[in-house]
């Protein structure tokens, strides 16, 4: 009998044992788990070849001169960043040691002989973009595009560079995708989205009365609308986006579109994260501050920006 209630007191003992170092692991895991989900920063990939010519045409000699500005200064700003160039570039460039020390070092990367960088600079964007990265191509050229061959690709922009003296000058500006970087950051304590409450009947009629109105009426805003702040982070991007528009374009933009790229400039549903009931509010105010002005093509919404807009800077938002 006593040798009974040892043996069970000794299973005991493991038992309390055992659940004892599990804790520790499963919160190692919980960790672990957490870490996954925080979303990846934004990612540039530098098409070199092209930024080796500058300023210049590609019939000048390109240098390796812009590709170290542009290095530093990119290094400066802590961004992700890939460096690609074509294999004829060692043949052009003008300091080739410099370049040869560059690719051994693996500061930057070189695709295969008789293929394009172009090629490969598109299958890693869209490689980086399933894995949940924001992507820009640094590169001067018309690229992407939306050949047969290349689709277009939602979370994948161009990024455009110039050369002033030994400073470079990139838009959308590196300033504008740092700030992308800091939204993309999970937010503690965010509070859980609250259920929608089902509509009651005359709430219900009114929005009936309200879908059966002219598109003049339905979009009327009201006097707390027409006098609410835009913040200056989501006028900042509508404006990158507009400047860096194909000039040849008509200068209404379906909102549509601009609503898509807010989308994912701010890592899903711009609305919930400022605040608004629909994208439409944000048209609307965008017009009653002076930014843009609102016009339909049957029950397509368009926008076209002011001045005010297109020269807006950080600061200036309720002058």
């Amino acid at each position: 009998m006593f040798r009974r209630k040892a043996t069970k007191k000794k299973e005991k003992s493991i038992e309390a044992k055992q659940e004892s170092q599990d804790v520790v692991p499963q919160k190692e895991k919980k960790g672990v788990e957490e870490e996954k989900k925080a979303p990846p920063g934004p990612l540039i990939l530098v098409d070199g070849s092209n930024v080796a010519y500058g300023n210049a045409m590609a019939s000048s000699k390109p240098s390796i001169r812009y590709l170290r500005i542009l290095m530093e200064e990119l290094k400066r700003s802590e961004l992700k960043v890939r460096y690609i160039v074509d294999a004829t570039l060692r043949h052009k460039v003008d300091d080739k040691d410099s370049l040869e020390r560059l690719l051994r070092e693996e500061s930057i990367m070189q695709v295969p002989a008789r293929t394009s960088a172009d090629d490969y600079i598109w299958l890693m964007a869209k490689l980086f973009k399933q894995e949940g990265n924001r992507v820009f191509i640094l590169t001067n050229d018309l690229f992407p595009n939306t050949n047969s061959d290349r689709e277009k690709v939602s979370g994948i922009e161009r990024m455009t560079f110039m050369f002033i003296d030994d400073k470079v000058v990139m838009q959308p500006s590196l300033e504008s995708i740092k700030r992308l970087a800091l939204v993309m950051q999970p937010r503690e304590h965010e509070q859980a989205p609250q259920p929608v409450a089902e509509k009651k009947p005359a709430l219900r009629e009114s929005v009936q009365r309200k879908q059966k109105a002219p598109l003049s009426e339905r979009h009327e805003p009201s006097g707390q609308e027409s006098n609410a702040a835009i913040p200056d982070s989501l006028v900042e991007c509508i404006r990158d986006f507009v400047k860096v528009r194909d000039k040849s374009l008509d200068s209404k933009i379906n909102f549509a579109v601009i609503s898509g790229h807010l989308h994912t400039s701010f890592g899903g549903n711009f609305c919930t994260k400022f605040g608004y009931k629909k994208p439409k509010q944000l048209a609307l105010l965008l017009e009653s501050n002076g930014y843009a002005q609102l016009s339909h093509k049957g029950p397509t919404l368009y926008i076209e920006p002011t001045q005010k807009l297109i020269s807006w800077e950080p600061g200036n938002g309720s002058k």
